[in-house]
């Protein structure tokens, strides 16, 4: 135990800060309402559609989704999990096994995937489950803090400690035995306007990002740091420490809502404006930002819940006008990004 508290010390003495150097402002213009459209032409260059195959668990509100070259992984709020066919949204298989016992979890928060595993995060237990890509229970791993989010990395995961629990900072590095091995990023301690429990995400191509709602800063996970990439500037005061306190947020009614998607030329952050949410995609060469509300084909609202090699992936619901009031098929749509 005394070994143990030392090596927590240590950590804590040796842990790295983020790296500033190349953090660029991308501006949010706060006037843009939800009437101001954005075409999806603009940043698209084809959009597929494929219907998900329904299965005896209805799928419900999405809390995280990842995905390979074929499969799409989802978790959504009624504690389900399923795996679809990229390609013909064929369901190869869906679980729902809250519980106590060996493969059941009681709060599953987030997911992640490497290329063998799906990660099942469940923040009640402090454990990751871990899956093979046909849901068959393969273990677990003990981590050191209730969390709402955290991603696979090649040599264990990254876990978000929102406040700085237990004294330590805000992204956790632990092991692939959930290990503590570094802390980054000094937290914000107003937690009282946190508007997602997103935090991570990946472009499929091994970069991973981190969107830090309180200060509006998204950093990249790249050679074991964390580097500040990207500061959201809403064009209001801000003061030394972070963009907007979270009071200020609440009082201009504008602020950033979690889990930016990072692709090779284009970033994609939701964020709220006066109740509605809203999205921005900032051209990373041409240092512009377009806001408001997406316009895409057969008006499917544009909801982007994973990025992969470049092709953004939505998912959405379709009501069927054939069909008895309440029908719909829900719809996964994948966007070729430019």
């Amino acid at each position: 135990m005394k070994e143990k508290l030392l090596l927590i010390m240590l950590i804590l003495l040796t842990a790295c800060d983020v790296k500033h150097d190349t953090m660029t402002n991308i501006p949010i213009d706060p006037s843009i309402d939800s009437n101001s459209g954005i075409d999806y032409t603009v940043f698209t260059q084809s959009v597929d559609s494929v219907v998900l195959e329904k299965g005896e668990i209805p799928l419900s509100r999405i809390r995280k989704a990842c995905v390979n070259d074929s499969l799409i992984f989802i978790l959504d709020d009624m504690k389900s999990l399923f795996v679809y066919n990229t390609k013909d949204g064929h369901l190869i298989k869906q679980i729902q096994r809250v519980g106590h016992g060996a493969g059941e979890y009681i709060e599953p928060m987030s997911v992640s995937i490497d290329g063998e595993y799906l990660y099942v995060l469940d923040m009640a237990a402090s454990l990751i489950l871990k899956y093979d890509y046909s849901l068959n229970y393969q273990g677990q791993i003990t981590i050191p803090i209730h969390t709402f989010d955290f991603i696979k990395v090649p040599d264990g995961f990254l876990l978000w400690n929102a406040g700085g629990y237990n004294d330590l900072k805000s992204v956790l590095h632990v092991d692939l035995e959930g290990t503590l091995i570094n802390t980054y990023v000094k937290p914000k301690m107003e937690l009282d306007h946190i508007e997602s429990t997103c935090v991570f995400s990946d472009d499929g191509e091994g970069r991973v990002y981190a969107l830090e709602t309180i200060s509006d800063t998204i950093y990249e996970w790249k050679n074991n740091q964390m580097t500040a990439l990207y500061g959201l500037d809403f064009g209001v005061e801000s003061d030394k420490d972070y963009k907007l306190s979270s009071e200020k947020k609440a009082a201009v009614g504008i602020y950033s809502k979690g889990q930016s998607f990072v692709a090779q030329k284009y970033v994609f952050t939701p964020y709220i404006n006066n109740d509605y949410t809203l999205i921005n995609v900032y051209d990373r060469l041409a240092g512009k930002s377009y806001c408001g509300t997406v316009k895409t084909p057969n008006l499917f609202p544009f909801i982007p819940v994973a990025l992969h090699k470049n092709n953004l992936y939505a998912i959405s619901d379709k009501m069927l006008g054939n069909e008895p009031a309440g029908d719909y098929d829900i719809v996964l749509l994948k966007y070729h990004l430019k």
